[in-house]
Order: C-alpha cells, then structure tokens, then sequence
C-alpha cells in the first residue's frame, strides 16, 4: 500500500484550555511521515497564540492557519484541507478532534488496517464501535443520541456504515477536490455529506472497493463538547435537507 506523507487537520475553536500540545510534539518524533495543520476558527480565547508558538517551535511539521471570524467545523475543515494542497506532496490528507478523544496512534494504524485489507483505499475513517479488546469511553446519553443519527445517516446514505461522525477520517490525494472543493451546507453533519460526495463520484463496485470503516482501538470522550441539544434535535431536518441536495445524484 502507498502510504506517504500524510497532513492531519485539526480545526480549533477556544480549545485553549484542553489542547494537548505535548502530544502532538511526542508523536512526531516516531513518526516522520505525518504532518499537522492546525486550523483556528475564530476562537476568542488564546488558542491562535497557542498554535502559533506551536509551529514556531516545530516549523515545517507544524503548520498554521488562521480564520479570523467562527464559521464552523465543517468550514474550517474544509479550508484546510485544501489550504494545505499548498504544503507539499501529501498522499492522504485528513482530520481528526483537536482534543485527542482519538489517540494520535490510531492514526498510522488507519492505515495499517488497510493495508491489512487490501490496501490502497481512498477514503479510511475510523468508527467507535464498542467490543471486546476495545477501549470505547462514551457518556451514555450522547451515545444514544449517536446510535439514533447514525442510523438516520446510514438509512438515507443506504450504506451499511456504522459511525459517520467518528472524527478521525483519511482522503486519498485523488479525491481531495471532488470531496472538498464545494462548500458544504451542514456545520454539524457535513461528514454525511463527504460519504454521498464519495458515493456520487464513483460507481457501486468501484465505491466499495475504495472505502474502509476501521473500528478504533482507543476513544474517550473529552469534557466541553461544542454540540449543543438543540443541534441534535435538529438532525433529522438536517438529514432530510442533506438527502434532497445529494440523493438524486448517486450512482447506486
């Protein structure tokens, strides 16, 4: 499998007071192939600062980009994803959770797994599924409210896919503008509308072929989520509003 370089995004909003910059920093130092660009999105406490003297210290592994006024996850994800085509040669570009509720190791065994599978997939994501051997911490309640749009999310994808939110998620170099050039309408639930991109680009068996949902070994959830209850009771809307936009254009 052609692994390569990798540039990892990680969007930030007032993540001042629970970002874990010494991990990213230990993390680099056994593994050469990845690189991360953290990505402000107008936070109004000091978390610019903090990235900031962050890739001042690790130039050129570390990078930084900067959205003056709060626009979302789903903006902030996909702008740099694709500030970050500017950055060099990257096989795969991604992005993850600032707060590490994924373990920066599950990263290289992403990919790992998909080797093990067959390799050269062009959209890895990782999945919070809880069994045996696994290391699954999620509050109750939010699980519950996850399971149910999980299932609304792979009812109207017709994908027999797991965890479409889990926040860790890998593109190959050759998808990255059909995924990502257009801008996406939900802030929340953009990651249902990156799996009917992938699915309008491409054929059933070409699709199947390329996709992979690696269950992680590690999650934990981190105190001070953005999500609020009113966004939840919102997906159902949102879902519908994400199937009339991309369901009448897929393939299968």
């Amino acid at each position: 499998m052609e692994k390569g370089r990798v540039l990892v995004v990680l969007p930030c909003f007032n993540e001042a007071e629970r970002l874990p910059a010494t991990y990213f920093k230990a993390f680099l130092q056994g593994e050469e192939n990845f690189d991360f660009l953290f990505v402000n999105d107008g936070s109004t406490d000091s978390t610019a600062d903090i990235l900031r003297q962050i890739c001042q210290e690790t130039p050129n592994r570390f990078f930084f980009l900067n959205i003056l006024t709060n626009s979302g996850k789903a903006q902030a994800v996909r702008a740099g994803i694709l500030f970050g085509q500017t950055l060099g040669n990257y096989t795969y570009s991604g992005f993850m959770d600032a707060d590490l509720a994924t373990p920066l190791s599950e990263l290289p065994y992403l990919l790992d797994y998909a080797e093990f599978m067959g390799g050269n997939k062009k959209f890895i994501f990782g999945s919070r599924i809880k069994i045996l051997g696994s290391q699954i911490d999620r509050n109750s309640l939010r699980h519950y409210f996850g399971r149910i749009s999980a299932t609304g999310a792979s009812i109207s994808l017709q994908l027999p896919v797991y965890d479409t939110q889990c926040g860790i998620k890998l593109f190959h170099q050759s998808v990255i503008q059909s995924i990502f050039m257009d801008t996406f309408s939900s802030r929340w639930l953009f990651d249902v509308e990156i799996f009917f991109r992938f699915k309008i680009a491409l054929d059933e068996k070409t699709f199947y072929q390329n996709v992979l949902e690696v269950p992680l070994r590690v999650w934990n959830e981190i105190p001070g989520t953005k999500i609020k209850l009113s966004d939840i009771v919102k997906v159902p809307f949102e879902l519908y509003r994400i199937n009339q936009r991309y369901g009448r254009h897929c393939l299968f």
